[in-house]
């Protein structure tokens, strides 16, 4: 069997796993819907760059691990394996950079991610209640940091989407050595995602809302997968501003092609509350700073510092204003 032969056997393995998963978790949307969807993502899930996550994938060592840590900033895995071949387990991780969401610590190898994303998860950790023993959505999932963190509370189920060939690695290479857990990972995007109407208790949108083209009818499609008592936790760019407007960049946004919108607080809530939403709840707004998002050994690209005006660091390298990010709780009804 080839690498791409190989790879095709893992993606299939893994999302018939998932779909499994989902299943026993009370779910009764439209099975073969969904694996048509699978299935016309597994055609494109051959390429160099996957042949190169699948080498990383399969160097990691296997079997039991004694301590899993996943209620602390740094999600541990640690046991048996520890220092038996470090150099081995740290060239393996290497080969799944860049690392954007983290941190972790893999029998003894510090991954230090580009984003501390234990300091956005701190901002919603205190609300539990909307986690346990919850059906979970998160949407553009990464490597799957705070679906790990949502472990710590008992979920009855997290569905973790994102179709990004690397991510997909990532993540499948931290939870191999988790015991059976209630994780879902589909590598499919928020538009492919179909079959789950009213199904899910809490649904997770961190950084994401400003790469859709249409975010109020994007909100629409996020309550749609929401119970009537569901949970939104929306955490998106702002403009640090006053007043019930939004910008559109020309070109790029802090060097990134794909931010459509922009919006005050003011228009975010307006938003939220034309797509149907009620109780928004402001938890936080904040400014991005280096202490959060930066470049790393385990990023081989540019980071917020390359994408701020090294003269006047309120303003982006194209004169917009810097990012600051606002996080918001709201309910279906």
């Amino acid at each position: 069997m080839d690498l791409g032969q190989a790879a095709q056997a893992v993606y299939q393995e893994k999302v018939d796993a998932a779909v499994a998963k989902i299943v026993s978790a009370g779910w009764r949307g439209n099975v073969t819907g969904l694996q048509t969807v699978l299935n016309a993502r597994q055609s494109r899930f051959s390429n160099p760059n996957v042949q190169r996550f699948l080498q990383a994938y399969l160097s990691l060592p296997r079997g039991t691990v004694s301590n899993i840590t996943l209620d602390q900033p740094i999600v541990t895995i640690s046991g048996v394996e520890e220092g038996d071949d470090y150099a081995a387990v740290e060239t393996a991780l290497r080969g799944l950079i860049p690392w954007r969401k983290g941190p972790y610590s893999l029998f003894g190898v510090s991954v230090d991610a580009e984003w501390r994303s234990d300091q956005k998860w701190d901002r919603i950790a205190g609300f539990g209640e909307w986690f346990h023993h919850r059906r979970v959505l998160d949407i553009g999932c990464n490597s799957g940091y705070y679906m790990f963190r949502l472990l710590a509370y008992d979920p009855k189920v997290v569905v973790g989407i994102d179709p990004s060939d690397l991510f997909f690695f990532q993540f499948h290479s931290l939870f191999q050595w988790m015991p059976d857990r209630q994780l879902a990972y589909l590598p499919i995007g928020l538009e492919q995602l179909c079959g789950f109407d009213h199904w899910f208790d809490t649904v997770l949108c961190m950084g994401i809302l400003y790469h859709q083209r249409s975010p109020i009818e994007a909100l629409r499609g996020l309550r749609n997968v929401m119970k009537n008592e569901g949970t939104l936790i929306l955490e998106t760019l702002i403009l640090n501003g006053v007043g019930d407007y939004s910008i559109t960049p020309k070109a790029t946004y802090a060097k990134m092609a794909n931010v459509f919108y922009l919006p005050t607080l003011e228009c975010l809530l307006i938003w939220l509350n034309r797509a149907g939403f009620r109780r928004c709840a402001v938890l936080d707004v904040s400014r991005t700073t280096d202490a959060e998002q930066r470049r790393t050994e385990w990023v081989n690209t540019e980071s917020l510092a390359d994408f701020l005006d090294p003269n006047d660091p309120s303003l982006t390298v194209e004169g917009y204003p810097c990012p600051y990010r606002a996080v918001i709780a709201c309910h279906r009804v």
